[in-house]
C-alpha cells in the first residue's frame, strides 16, 4: 500500500510538468503552422505573375463521363451497386 502511494505522489508530481510540455507542444504547432502560412503567402506575392500564367487544371472526363464509362464497361474494376454479402 506505500508502494502505491508512493507512486500515486510521484504522478501527481509529474502531472503538472506533463500538462506544461504539453501546452508548449501545442504552442510549438501553432508557431509551425503560422510560419508555413506566412511563407506560403510569401510564395504567392513573389511569384503571383508565374501562378496566375498557368493554364487552368481542367480533368479531362466530366463525372458523368466516368459515370457512363463505368456503366457502359462492368469490368473497369468498380462496381457499382454491389455489396458484400456475409456467408456463414
Amino acid at each position: 500500500a506505500e508502494a502505491v502511494a508512493a507512486m500515486r505522489a510521484r504522478l501527481d508530481g509529474m502531472e503538472e510538468d506533463m500538462e506544461a510540455v504539453m501546452e508548449d507542444e501545442k504552442v510549438e504547432r501553432q508557431l509551425r503552422i503560422a510560419d508555413m502560412e506566412q511563407e506560403k503567402a510569401q510564395n504567392l506575392m513573389d511569384h503571383e505573375k508565374e501562378i496566375m500564367a498557368r493554364p487552368r487544371k481542367s480533368w479531362f472526363q466530366s463525372s458523368n463521363e466516368k459515370r457512363a464509362a463505368r456503366e457502359s464497361n462492368p469490368s473497369s474494376g468498380r462496381r457499382t451497386g454491389w455489396r458484400k454479402t456475409w456467408r456463414p
